[in-house]
């Protein structure tokens, strides 16, 4: 797992007044701090860290942060857990950054409070523990840090399953400006999780989000346009965030503005445009655009036919669950075009896809199996199995 970076505090302290010599400010600040000046010191631990007036140089400005540290000034005392945990001007050292963070967070400095909570929370030089995650975190939402709420929202939503407790915190943190808070309020909104269902709320939600370039939001405005939930349904308003949201790279946005297009809904039809969008999502592993640049293939709708690329993405969409892509690659294993003609992997595929449950593949099943021996049928249905086994894949018709 990817270890997040922590954010170093930025603060400047106010430093006195001094009489004009022919010490430079720099010379000055360095000569106080080294008689002992906290403030001179967590301030020389700046200007190293930034490079602002001296060199950037982030072993010297572990340095100074640690003589603030060990004189007990809490941002010091963070901004050197900070260093710990990303490595920088000191080896990386999460047990060592916890102690930093322990330190100031004991002095109720709510950021180190909420990096200890984010260390419990995901197991960063401690066991993770669920508890002693909530505890910090609390303590630092409760002097009203946005990003602690968030975090705490988190916990409670997704490891204790307290979808009303969730939301309070989710609240008080979008009621900040968060974004990512105030979307999985939207999201609670849109699923009725912690309240009842409503669109509406959930679309204003998901607009002070949007607004703030938060790519998932753009992206469940642009579906709440298309099927007209909460807000009167808009095509072109739909194709808007989409497109906020694909520029953002975001694959789901990518498909969905690939589709508006290909249908010729809130933008002109333009099946090539509908194609270059579907790719750019295929080739980030997203399922339904993997099918969608198939049947593009399969057609040759805005790209040359070729039946042999349609099976190839077809496949890789498939692997991810797709039942649209596993009926495709019955129906290409039945026909022979793209892929081998054989009966027993075609029903094999029918098979998937009816479990992953898509109900048509049933009819297509039962119609290939009348003209499939007892053998063959039994073949079919091991494939199928042996399948589903391999890609831990769960039997949804039952």
């Amino acid at each position: 797992m990817t270890k997040p970076s922590f954010l170093l505090v930025i603060f400047l302290f106010s430093m006195p007044s001094c009489f004009l010599d022919s010490k430079t400010g720099m010379e000055r600040r360095i000569e106080r701090a080294n008689n002992g000046d906290v403030a001179a010191q967590f301030n020389l631990g700046i200007f190293y860290a930034n490079g602002q007036g001296v060199p950037q140089d982030k072993v010297e400005s572990a340095k100074w942060y640690r003589m603030a540290a060990n004189q007990g000034d809490m941002q010091a005392q963070f901004n050197l857990g900070v260093l710990y945990a990303n490595g920088e001007g000191v080896s990386q050292d999460y047990a060592e950054a916890i102690k930093w963070y322990v330190l100031a967070a004991e002095q109720n400095y709510a950021l180190a409070q909420n990096n200890l909570g984010h260390m419990y929370s995901n197991g960063i030089g401690v066991e993770e523990n669920h508890d002693e995650a909530i505890k910090w975190y609390r303590m630092a939402a409760e002097q009203g840090d946005a990003t602690a709420q968030l975090n705490l929202g988190n916990r409670f939503g997704t490891k204790a399953q307290n979808h009303i407790e969730g939301a309070k915190w989710y609240r008080l943190a979008a009621d900040q400006g968060l974004p990512k808070a105030q979307h999985n309020l939207a999201v609670y909104y849109a699923e009725g999780t912690a309240f009842p269902q409503d669109y509406t709320e959930a679309a204003a939600w998901y607009v002070r989000a949007a607004t703030q370039g938060h790519a998932g939001s753009q992206n469940n405005l642009g579906k709440l346009y298309s099927r007209g939930n909460g807000v009167p349904q808009d095509y072109e308003e739909a194709a808007k965030w989409y497109r906020l949201a694909a520029d953002q790279g975001a694959a789901g946005s990518q498909s969905n503005l690939g589709t508006l297009y290909r249908d010729g809904k809130g933008v002109p039809q333009d099946h090539e445009e509908a194609v270059k969008w579907f790719r750019r999502s295929a080739e980030q592993g997203f399922p339904q655009a993997q099918n969608n640049l198939g049947m593009a293939y399969h057609m040759g709708s805005g790209v040359s036919q070729d039946v042999e690329k349609a099976v190839k993405w077809y496949r890789l969409a498939a692997a991810q669950g797709d039942f649209y892509a596993q009926h495709n690659l019955g129906i290409c294993h039945e026909e022979g075009k793209g892929a081998p003609q054989k009966n027993e992997v075609a029903f094999m595929w029918f098979e998937i896809a009816f479990t992953s449950g898509n109900e048509i593949s049933l009819q297509k099943r039962n119609t290939l199996a009348e003209k499939m021996t007892g053998e063959q049928i039994a073949e079919g249905q091991r494939l199928a199995t042996e399948w589903r086994e391999k890609f831990n894949a769960p039997d949804q018709s039952r």
